[in-house]
């Protein structure tokens, strides 16, 4: 009998090693205030390669432990759930740690320096966007967001991203956010607006996008944007109004022309359906479209 027992001391000596090593190794654990944490930082959780490996060494060597005692010794010690708790407690904390290390770094640059690592995060996270490495960029913003807590680009390339992505409840509050310390930001009401677009909201798409155009009037996009709008809450006269902004800005641009066509044959505004096909055919004679509209703007009557 106590034969078979000196493996299974053997075995907790080892075990009780391993332990000592974490504690030494994580001396700040035990003290760390969680509710200090940034909103920011918590996003990061899922991606702490570092917890994982905590749990994957510290975890993987307790299932094998457990495997050598048996059901017998399982029953006797009874801490599998409580050791797994324990290793998520490691993980998690040393995390948050390694977290908090980073920004009290970050307190004591410059501002100067300050500016110089947001600019290197913020071009990284954009670059990573628009290869549609999008987890990486995702840690990349949220690292400058913890940086600079109030950085708009910071929280615009991450709206971008959820947009991007289709992550309509984050991005509509990573975009409301970004009115919260920049009011009078044209792409955040543009981007609202989108969001309202994709999830059927037509009547707050409508609000957002007209913010936006008031805000700033020089994108046709928002013009083709509301004009879409107006058009599929049967609001015609709002839409050719908006659709004739678009073709202000850029009067050749056989897109908007014929967005201009489409919506005012819709209307049964004759006079306009002329005008756009005609600007419609000067800019782009090829366009396979012409024939079709013409059609159409006969079965309208005089």
């Amino acid at each position: 009998m106590a034969f078979n027992i000196i493996p299974l001391i053997i075995i907790i000596i080892s075990l009780a090693g391993i332990l000592a090593i974490v504690v030494r190794k994580f001396p700040q654990l035990a003290a760390l205030d969680v509710s200090t944490i940034s909103g920011a930082v918590e996003q990061e959780k899922k991606r702490a390669l570092l917890m994982q490996r905590v749990k994957r060494q510290i975890g993987g060597g307790w299932e094998k432990f457990l495997s050598m005692l048996g059901p017998v010794g399982r029953k006797i010690f009874g801490v599998q759930e409580r050791f797994r708790a324990f290793v998520n407690r490691v993980a998690d904390k040393y995390r948050m740690l390694e977290q908090l290390t980073k920004k009290k770094a970050a307190l004591m640059m410059t501002p100067k320096e300050k500016k110089s690592a947001l600019e290197i995060l913020l071009d990284e996270a954009d670059a990573l966007r628009k290869e549609e490495k999008f987890e990486e960029a995702e840690k990349k913003y949220v690292e400058a967001i913890a940086l600079a807590p109030k950085s708009v680009r910071a929280y615009k390339g991450l709206g971008k991203l959820y947009f991007e992505t289709e992550k309509w409840p984050q991005a509509k509050e990573t975009w409301e956010f970004v009115l919260k310390i920049s009011t009078t930001e044209p792409l955040a009401y543009a981007y609202l607006g989108r969001i309202a677009k994709e999830r059927g909201e037509w009547e707050t798409a409508a609000k957002y996008f007209e913010q936006a155009v008031a805000l700033d009037d020089s994108l046709i996009k928002r013009w083709l944007d509301l004009a879409d709008v107006y058009k599929t809450l049967g609001k015609m006269p709002e839409a050719v109004a908006a659709a004739k902004k678009a073709v202000v800005l850029e009067p050749a641009n056989p897109l908007v022309l014929d967005n201009l066509a489409e919506i005012s044959i819709l209307s049964g505004d004759r006079k306009s359906a002329v005008a756009a096909v005609q600007n419609l055919r000067d800019a782009n004679p090829e366009n396979a479209k012409i024939n079709e509209f013409e059609e159409r703007i006969k079965g309208m009557g005089k």
